[in-house]
């Protein structure tokens, strides 16, 4: 019986040495998947689609001529699992904070499509990908940019001048508070409550000094840049390839940042 055991027990030793998976990859391969893996958590983490992240992460995988490449994503994760020479090789990243940049997608776009055809290099590719290498846009640019515009539509929803300019001053103070909060939370939906407060205050304590002014126009026109506009589009667009979860999951987290903002709002209007 002891022989019959030890015997069955180095079989099975044996079968599973044999079925067990080669982890090792070779160096240009490894990179490639680690390029894959980097444009695709950039995707999701700038704004990007949940589809789009999976095309531009296929389209890199690709060029390596993998003999199978399944991708499954996420909003908050990206997991990619690759068959090279027979062996199953898996990698995975998570997206803890998201943000809205247009440049890091289309540099994204530009560097799955260049790897594909053969006209950059991998190198190249984390070099063009790198922060370090980016041109940013000043924070304090963007916060002008965006009080521009909130002064925009207050005139665009029924404002006089005089409540464009007055809506123009208290997004840029809303803005500064905003980057502040944000640098001590990274929840959204506490972010768009705290912005919107902040706005509604301002117009309505700027009502009481000057009651000319429009409230109603004020804070339309003030909240409309924090509306959750590219998070709906990316909900729908998700749902109509297909992604059904991460479909769900941005149009809840949109949801839940348009209640906050007019929660916030009813609250200053309420007191």
């Amino acid at each position: 019986m002891r022989g019959w055991n030890k015997k069955a027990m180095e079989t099975n030793l044996e079968q599973a040495k044999t079925s067990q998976c080669d982890t090792s990859v070779p160096a240009e391969q490894e990179k490639l998947i680690s390029l894959a893996l980097l444009a695709g958590s950039y995707m999701l983490k700038n704004g990007g689609e949940t589809y789009r992240a999976e095309e531009c992460t296929r389209r890199i995988l690709m060029a390596g001529n993998a003999d199978e490449i399944e991708i499954f994503a996420i909003p908050t994760s990206m997991i990619i699992t690759v068959k090279i020479g027979g062996h199953y090789h898996t990698r995975s990243a998570s997206v803890k904070k998201r943000d809205i940049d247009i440049d890091m997608i289309d540099r994204v776009n530009t560097v799955s499509r260049s790897i594909y055809e053969g006209t950059m290099s991998v190198n190249a590719a984390f070099e063009y990908l790198s922060p370090e290498k980016r041109k940013k846009t000043s924070p304090y640019m963007l916060g002008i940019y965006s009080s521009v515009s909130s002064a925009a539509f207050t005139l665009l929803f029924g404002g006089m001048p005089r409540d464009m300019i007055f809506a123009f001053f208290a997004a840029i103070v809303t803005n500064v508070s905003l980057k502040f909060f944000q640098k001590t939370t990274g929840y959204t939906f506490l972010s768009a409550l705290f912005g919107s407060i902040v706005m509604a205050s301002l117009s309505r304590v700027a009502c009481l000094i000057v009651p000319e002014i429009s409230l109603s126009s004020v804070i339309t026109g003030g909240i409309i840049p924090m509306v959750p506009g590219l998070a709906m589009t990316n909900a729908v667009r998700d749902t109509i390839n297909g992604d059904l979860v991460s479909g769900s999951s941005k149009a809840i987290e949109a949801l839940l940042q348009a209640v906050a903002i007019a929660v916030g709002v009813s609250i200053v209007l309420a007191i």
